[in-house]
């Protein structure tokens, strides 16, 4: 799997992160032609199926972004790299304003992240951009709809329109609302946890359930 990124300060500079076990991070300078290995970090490319993410900047041509389960980014053309905090980790996308490069927005498994300072700060991830694994629906009339949200709760809303509610279990599990007693839920997620939830009174029992 390679990551490929075009500089918008240069267009003959062009950046690839490529999976092999000699891998890493390549530059030319004339356009794809020729190229030179800058970087064998590690970090860049752990979980390289999963990632294998590039973006160069389009203002700077020696700064460019990788993403993988950190957020980097190099100021020397490839070569070094400094970790930047992110809300999340799990690093999946990035958009870079082409007029403002301190304004971005970063995606991750748990949703969204926007700065207008280079990474320095960054907002909640309050977008409505997570993702949900399945998807359940309730009783209650009108009913609720319900679902595990990646690296995060569970969650469930009317479908009318409202405010979200976890009703326990995580993010692998599924969720079963009872049929009749529209307060209870039943989740589950990871190592055979088992949870119920009583909506009503907001209490949550947790149990493993062992083979």
């Amino acid at each position: 799997k390679s990551g490929v990124s075009v500089s918008g300060a240069d267009s003959n500079r062009v950046y690839a992160i490529v999976e092999a076990s000699d891998g890493g991070v390549f530059s030319s300078d004339n356009g794809g032609e020729t190229w030179t290995q800058v970087s064998t970090d590690r970090r860049l490319r752990q979980r390289a199926f999963y990632y294998t993410r590039i973006y160069a900047d389009p203002k700077e041509k020696d700064t460019v972004y990788v993403l993988n389960v950190g957020f980097f980014r190099s100021t020397d053309g490839g070569k070094t790299y400094r970790a930047i905090r992110v809300p999340h980790g799990d690093n999946h996308d990035l958009w870079i304003s082409p007029g403002d490069p301190k304004r971005m927005i970063q995606a991750n498994d748990g949703g969204a992240n926007v700065t207008v300072d280079a990474g320095v700060n960054w907002t909640e991830q309050d977008y409505p951009t997570s993702q949900f694994y399945n998807v359940f629906t309730t009783n209650h009339v009108p009913y609720h709809v319900c679902g595990a949200q990646q690296d995060n709760t569970t969650a469930c809303v009317p479908s009318t329109g409202g405010a979200l509610y976890p009703v326990g279990g995580g993010e692998s599990g599924y969720i079963a609302p009872h049929p009749t007693k529209l307060d209870l839920f039943f989740a589950g997620s990871y190592g055979g946890l088992l949870t119920r939830f009583d909506k009503s009174t907001g209490t949550s029992k947790a149990s493993i359930r062992t083979r």
